[in-house]
């Protein structure tokens, strides 16, 4: 069977996209058995990025896998994109989970200081009649908290953007810059209240790793099988995760079904 090419993937998923898909997996990890936490220096960024690469090139042997291994569960092969994004969601909100954190204090710090800018300036334009006045008040009223504050003055800028370019002195990087801290001060605002606090946010990264192994795994396997010839399920969808090495046995008459060597079916 001829190797197909890999298709190029996107380096960096959105927020919105890994929260997205964070929320489509979710609850399958809320019904999941408590999971060992992950080891200090775990690479989940590492991992997430191998199994994005590895879901497209997994993909373009489904054909082969369904004929091969017809009773193989061909939605784990679905599964993988999904299930990364929705690991590095969960990094993220665990890297939040305490508001102690230097990263969260400068997020907060660079939140304010945009929001301060964008609300002046955006009073400044209302005095003029460019913007609505109602509207920006209630962009900045009380009980407006700072990432949704901030989010409505972006999009309130972005939306008249070309009327008002010329009258402000605030620029488009400024306005795309307050749209990402927006997005990401709300990420770390809701890792505040969500998962229980940092515990919480553990188990749950620590869930998420788990069911994106489980389901990359099989396919690995499914793959190994039907590449069984070409020895090459490494470059198609390198392992996760580092293994102990074993010592080899002797070759015997049929492959062990293990990481490396071809599945049985019936196991799948």
């Amino acid at each position: 069977m001829q190797k197909p090419k890999k298709s190029k993937r996107e380096t960096k998923p959105s927020l919105e996209r890994i929260r997205d898909a964070f929320e489509s997996v979710a609850a399958r990890l809320t019904n999941m058995d408590e999971q060992p936490l992950l080891e200090p220096g775990t690479e989940v960024g590492a991992v997430v990025s191998a199994a994005l690469a590895a879901a497209p090139a997994v993909a373009m042997y489904r054909d082969a896998i369904r004929k091969d291994l017809p009773h193989f569960n061909l939605a784990q092969i679905d599964d993988i994109e999904p299930m990364a994004l929705a690991l590095a969601y969960a990094e993220r909100v665990f890297a939040y989970s305490s508001t102690a954190g230097d990263g969260f204090a400068e997020l907060l710090d660079e939140a304010r200081k945009l929001r301060e800018g964008l609300q002046i300036a955006a009073e400044a334009l209302a005095h003029r009649g460019l913007f609505d006045k109602d509207l920006v008040n209630r962009t900045v009223g009380e009980g407006v908290d700072i990432a949704a504050s901030l989010s409505a003055l972006a999009a309130l800028f972005s939306a008249d953007w070309s009327k008002v370019a010329s009258r402000t002195a605030v620029e488009k990087s400024e306005i795309e810059r307050a749209s990402e801290v927006a997005s990401e001060l709300g990420l770390a605002l809701t890792a505040q209240k969500a998962a229980d606090g940092a515990d919480g946010a553990a188990q749950m990264l620590a869930r998420s790793f788990a069911l994106l192994l489980g389901s990359y795994e099989q396919c690995r396997r499914a793959v190994a099988f039907v590449r069984w010839s070409e020895q090459d399920v490494d470059s198609i969808a390198p392992a996760l995760q580092k293994r102990k090495r074993t010592a080899k046995k002797a070759p015997e008459s049929a492959p062990a079904a293990d990481e490396d060597t071809a599945p049985e079916t019936a196991s799948l």
